[in-house]
């Protein structure tokens, strides 16, 4: 009887080894070390995403104030422009002076229009990259829990193969 589960602990101990090999080849393992890495990474990427938030938040803010200025002298403030602001005691004498008030004004609204669009783009991208960075570590870990089982057997396995071998 003993020779005979000597003889069964010892395929069961190849099986158990062959699993862990399997799954090693299949699988995109990475060390414990390197998940946690991972986890920084995806820290650093929700902050990078609140972040541009923020600033999407104040250029938006800003897009409402520069339209919701009604004269010149609302603009010129809002904008913050010294050189719009230079414009604005040009622009009350002279028609010419006016336009390129306005024409300088609207290029600053679109400046800020065309920011919040880049903003919003750039959380777009991060956000999907967030999506993709979360599914890498949840996936990575479930592979890694199931190596980390599958070697506690093959060491229990070893273990009972070693002793009744003894």
């Amino acid at each position: 009887w003993l020779a005979d589960r000597v003889a069964d602990l010892q395929r069961e101990l190849e099986l158990a080894e062959a699993a862990v090999s399997a799954f090693n080849a299949t699988t995109d393992l990475v060390s414990v070390e390197a998940l946690r890495g991972l986890d920084r990474q995806l820290k650093e990427q929700r902050d990078r995403i609140a972040g541009l938030e923020v600033s999407r938040a104040q250029t938006q803010a800003q897009l409402v104030l520069l339209r919701s200025a009604g004269t010149r002298a609302d603009r010129a403030a809002a904008t913050g422009d010294a050189q719009l602001t230079n414009m604005l005691t040009q622009a009350g004498m002279d028609a010419a002076a006016g336009r390129a008030f306005d024409a300088r004004f609207r290029q600053l609204s679109n400046q800020v229009e065309l920011e919040g669009v880049r903003l919003g783009q750039q959380i777009s991208i991060l956000q999907a990259a967030e999506a993709t960075l979360q599914e890498q570590i949840e996936r990575q870990s479930e592979d890694l829990i199931t190596l980390q089982q599958l070697t506690r057997e093959a060491e229990a396995t070893r273990l009972l193969y070693e002793y009744f071998l003894t």
